[in-house]
C-alpha cells in the first residue's frame, strides 16, 4: 500500500533528519578517535569497515517498511532483488553491480576517515557535501542530463559557500592541506558512487 502524499513527505523528512544526525555523530566520533595519540589508535580503514558493516541493519529496516506497506517478506525480497536486473542475484550480477559500488564506496569512506585525522569534523563535512555539485557535473557527462543555467549557478554558489565554510583562519597545522586534498578526493568518489547509482536506475543499463 503506497503512502499518501503527506505520509511520503513526513517519511522523507524523518529519513533526511536521521541521515543528517547519524552522519554528524559518526563524523564527530571518528574525528575523536583519530585525533588522539596515533600510537594508541590510527586505523581509518577499521572505522570505514565498522561503519560499512553497520549498514547491514538497513535491510531489516527495509523489510519493516515492507510490512507497513502490507507486503509479505517474499514479495519484499523479490522487490529488492530487482536492482540486479532480470537475472536476479547471481555471480555475474554481483561482479557487474556490487563490485564497482564497493570500490567507490570504500574509496569515498576511507579517504573521508583519513582526512578526519588532519582537519576538523566541520571542515570535512562541508567539503564532503560538495559531492552534490560534482554529481550534477558528472550527470551531464554520464547520465546525459541537460545543462540548465539555473542549476549551474546554484552549483557555483554551493561550491563558493563550501569554500568559505571550509577556510579555517585558525588552522595552521602542517598536514592540514593533506586533509583538504583527502576530503575533496572523498567527495569525488562519493559523487561517482551516486552518479553510478543513477546510471543503474536507468532501464537501458540492465539490458
Amino acid at each position: 500500500m503506497p503512502l499518501s502524499g503527506t505520509g511520503e513527505l513526513i517519511a522523507s523528512l524523518v529519513v533526511a533528519a536521521g541521515l543528517a544526525c547519524t552522519w554528524c555523530a559518526s563524523t564527530q566520533f571518528s574525528r575523536a578517535a583519530l585525533s588522539g595519540d596515533t600510537s594508541d589508535f590510527a586505523a581509518p580503514y577499521f572505522l570505514m569497515w565498522f561503519h560499512t558493516s553497520l549498514t547491514i541493519s538497513c535491510y531489516p529496516v527495509y523489510l519493516l517498511s515492507a510490512r507497513i506497506r502490507k507486503l509479505d517478506m517474499k514479495e519484499a525480497h523479490i522487490e529488492a532483488g530487482q536492482v540486479f536486473g532480470e537475472a536476479g542475484i547471481c555471480f555475474i550480477a554481483i561482479v557487474k553491480y556490487v563490485l564497482p559500488f564497493l570500490v567507490l564506496w570504500t574509496g569515498a569512506n576511507y579517504l573521508y576517515a583519513r582526512c578526519l585525522g588532519h582537519v576538523s569534523a566541520s571542515i570535512a563535512t562541508s567539503i564532503s557535501s560538495g559531492n552534490a555539485a560534482m554529481v550534477y557535473v558528472l550527470a551531464i557527462f554520464i547520465l546525459s542530463e541537460k545543462f540548465h543555467l539555473q542549476k549551474a549557478f546554484a552549483v557555483v554558489l554551493g561550491v563558493g559557500g563550501i569554500v568559505l565554510i571550509s577556510v579555517d583562519p585558525s588552522g595552521n597545522g602542517d598536514g592540514e592541506w593533506i586533509g583538504y586534498v583527502l576530503a575533496v578526493a572523498s567527495a569525488f568518489f562519493s559523487a561517482l558512487y551516486k552518479s553510478s547509482k543513477g546510471l543503474l536506475a536507468t532501464p537501458h543499463y540492465h539490458k
